[in-house]
């Protein structure tokens, strides 16, 4: 496990974490969500042994990384934003080199490279110069799981990919984690919020160097939802389509385009468009959109500004 204590980080006078408190279990998978400067890249710094923190304290399975890195670090991985590979070596130089520098037997290699991908693909022999940016990133994925530790802290790993690349990343350590029967603990950075729904069993978000949300799973899927918009046309006066939601149940009715957004439950949906009939107002077209992720979040740091402003 590793347990954060009132985590903060300054350099000079820029905070870049403040005050944070968290525990992280392994096996889990833990995104940490936000804007440009919120602080993911400096928590997963703290937390690989990477930085020192100005406050607060790191212990990693009890271990601080400072005092005894050794005991701490040897169940941390750590991919960083942006690594860079060796031009002229191949990826099973690469690998290997990463292998013999943690003392591994040989056989890890190929082994790495087959969980990642490469070996089938028969890329191993390529000069990482020849790779593409999805194909790189599988190669340091595969240096990342060499040590097989407890877990994987990945800084933006498809910062530097393309949507599709991006994308295909993502279903890949997906694939990687269930392979593994949940083995590795993954927190990660990212700002790709609609590929962490499904996957995540928390997520953290971040602004300004404190965490505004912290929500699991479950949790989130109920916010989620929560989000969910009813677009409906009706033929009848606009007032009284409005009034007759709201009687129903609906949080928020608002006019559009292409009729009406209706923001309510799943049992208050329904009951809106029954009432409606019920009341003469023909519903002639009705769409459930479905509640984004990337919306939560947008709502979350709408609030953490609303707070600070307020607070001037």
């Amino acid at each position: 496990m590793i347990v954060l204590e009132g985590l903060t980080k300054r350099y000079r006078q820029v905070v870049a974490v403040e005050g944070i408190t968290l525990s992280l279990e392994p096996g889990r998978v833990v995104a940490l969500v936000g804007p440009n400067g919120s602080g993911k890249s400096t928590l997963l710094k703290l937390c690989a042994g990477l930085i020192r923190p100005t406050r607060g304290r790191v212990r990693v399975f009890g271990h601080d990384p400072f005092q005894r890195p050794s005991l701490a670090l040897r169940h941390i991985s750590y991919l960083p934003q942006r690594p860079e590979l060796p031009a002229e070596l191949s990826v099973w130089e690469v690998v290997d080199f990463y292998r013999r520098l943690r003392g591994l037997p040989p056989e890890r290699t190929e082994e790495v490279l087959r969980t990642v991908g490469l070996y089938e693909l028969e890329q191993a022999d390529k000069l990482c110069r020849e790779l593409s940016g999805g194909l790189a990133q599988r190669t340091t994925l595969a240096i990342a799981l060499l040590a097989e530790a407890d877990f994987l802290l990945l800084d933006e790993p498809t910062a530097q990919l393309d949507p599709r690349s991006a994308k295909d990343f993502f279903d890949f350590l997906k694939e990687t984690h269930a392979r593994s029967g949940g083995r590795h603990g993954i927190i990660i950075a990212t700002h790709l919020l609609d590929e962490l729904v499904g996957f995540t069993d928390r997520i953290i978000f971040l602004c300004g160097g404190k965490v505004v949300g912290d929500l699991d799973r479950q949790e989130l899927d109920r916010q989620v939802e929560e989000m969910e918009q009813l677009r409906i046309e009706v033929e009848g006066d606009g007032d009284e389509v409005v009034r007759v939601a709201r009687e129903a149940g609906a949080r928020k009715v608002s006019p559009n385009a292409k009729g009406y957004l209706v923001v309510a439950d799943p049992e208050s949906r329904a009951r809106v468009v029954s009432e409606l009939e019920r009341r003469g107002l023909r519903v002639r077209s009705l769409e459930v959109i479905p509640g984004r992720l990337e919306k939560l979040y947008l709502k979350l740091i709408d609030q953490v500004v609303e707070e600070a402003q307020s607070g001037e």
